[in-house]
């Protein structure tokens, strides 16, 4: 009977050394479940740099800076007009003299729409091997040169207001010049020859002009003025029939580039305003200096810039909010460079390298 009991009280202590033992084994996966986890990532400096970076992409204000930093230049003359003054960020104030009017300004400018960079004068000139080296915008402070500062001469017309150009054949146009004698070029010369005999093309209608007004669209086909066909005519020759005095009328007969019912269009001969030419990329920017003033490739400083240094010091950087009737133009028909879309707002970045006195 004691050997009984014996056995059950040793069972029991085994049962309970089982028990015991599994709590610690549980009790152990436990803790190492909770270590196991995954920690935060909290990478030294990481957290910070995103946060810039987003405020520099994002809404952040004018150059990744808070809007209450922003200032505004004085109010200039712009085409003849009192123009506002621009918004401004000064990131750092230079340390050195004032530029004064008549100064000769040298400068670094970056011009950027959506981080993309769209025109720098630190990639100034193209060397081989895919190297660049920069070269400073010069500049005299306090002038706007007179394109941009009077008023466009506004040039008005008497006529119908129609840019024509001879109708392409096809839409590929071969920019290779003909091979005379060869196969190929016999090609192109038949081309080109069928083409003399084509309608001229309506490449535009100007804005505000008799032929705007009559309904005469991009694209349609010109086959008679005034009962004259334009069939095997030059330009020349179908503008001097488009010709005419204030008040008389004009017969013109269109049909649609892809074809369709031919329509007839009469429109009365009157003044009309051809338009001021708009600033652009491609002009030349008077007053300027190096590498960027003209020149085939030659990165442009936007016309703003001329109108955008006012306070600043030798080491100064700025960042200035450009509108697009003081940047590139919002014409579409204007030169825009890299990815800027007509009529956007983009930012410039200036730091004053230096200045010469007058």
């Amino acid at each position: 009977m004691s050997c009984l009991r014996g056995s059950a009280s040793q069972q029991e202590l085994a049962s309970a050394s089982r028990r015991s033992f599994l709590e610690q084994v549980l009790g152990a996966a436990t803790v190492i479940t909770t270590v196991t986890q995954p920690l935060p990532a909290n990478a030294v400096g990481f957290t910070k740099d995103m946060s810039k970076s987003r405020a520099r992409r994002g809404q952040a204000g004018l150059g990744g800076q808070d809007e209450s930093q922003v200032k505004k230049t004085s109010d200039f003359q712009w085409l003849g007009e009192p123009h506002d003054g621009l918004s401004y960020v000064d990131l750092e104030v230079g340390r050195g003299s004032e530029l004064k009017r008549g100064d000769t300004a040298v400068v670094h400018y970056d011009c950027r729409y959506r981080s993309v960079v769209l025109a720098s004068s630190r990639l100034g000139q193209l060397l081989g091997g895919n190297r660049s080296i920069a070269q400073p915008f010069e500049l005299v402070y306090g002038v706007v040169p007179n394109k941009f500062s009077a008023k466009p001469r506004r040039e008005k017309v008497v006529g119908v207001g129609l840019e024509l150009r001879p109708a392409a054949v096809s839409s590929e146009e071969s920019e290779v010049p003909l091979a005379l004698g060869t196969e190929a070029g016999s090609a192109e010369m038949a081309a080109a020859a069928e083409a003399a005999k084509q309608p001229l093309e309506v490449v535009r209608s100007l804005p505000g002009s008799p032929a705007e007004r009559g309904g005469v669209f991009p694209g349609e086909r010109l086959l008679s003025i005034d009962g004259e066909s334009t069939a095997g005519l030059d330009i020349y020759q179908a503008a001097r029939l488009l010709a005419g005095e204030d008040g008389t009328n004009v017969t013109l007969e269109v049909v649609p580039k892809g074809g369709g019912p031919t329509r007839s269009v009469t429109v009365t001969r009157s003044p009309f305003d051809k338009g001021p030419a708009t600033p652009s990329a491609a002009m030349d920017l008077t007053g300027g200096g190096g590498l960027f003033t003209g020149g085939e490739g030659a990165s442009k400083a936007p016309p703003a810039i001329y109108a955008s240094l006012e306070g600043m010091r030798v080491g100064g950087k700025r960042v200035i909010r450009i509108t697009p009737d003081v940047g590139y133009g919002a014409d579409p028909a204007s030169v825009a460079p890299g990815e800027l879309p007509a009529g956007a707002t983009f930012e410039m970045e200036i730091e004053l390298l230096d200045r010469k006195e007058a």
